[in-house]
């Protein structure tokens, strides 16, 4: 079973392999996805590979939980792990539910 996790170093590696350049952007992660970079709220400043992964990671979470209007069991579930491991990597990447 291939989780989201696996899922996610995958898409880092594929990144960073067709990235044109040794800093890799959020326009990278959204070429690999097929998706047009101005959809993409990137920082005109590049980033390297770990704030890559930690803005993908967050941004990642933030849509399934806000497609699971906010229920951390069943966004853990679509995630493939733990709700203990979601509120711990909620809490690491300051994802907060507004008011």
């Amino acid at each position: 079973m291939i989780t989201a996790t696996d899922e996610l170093k995958n898409m880092i590696e594929n990144v960073a392999i067709l990235s044109e350049n040794s800093i890799i952007t959020g326009r990278d992660f959204y070429k690999a996805l097929g998706l047009a970079a101005s959809e993409f709220n990137y920082e005109t400043e590049p980033c390297n590979l770990e704030e890559a992964r930690r803005l993908f990671e967050k941004k990642h979470i933030c849509q399934q939980l806000e497609k699971n209007k906010w229920k951390i069991i069943d966004t853990a579930n679509e995630l493939g792990i733990d709700r203990t491991s979601l509120f711990k990597k909620m809490r690491k990447l300051e994802i907060r539910k507004s008011k």
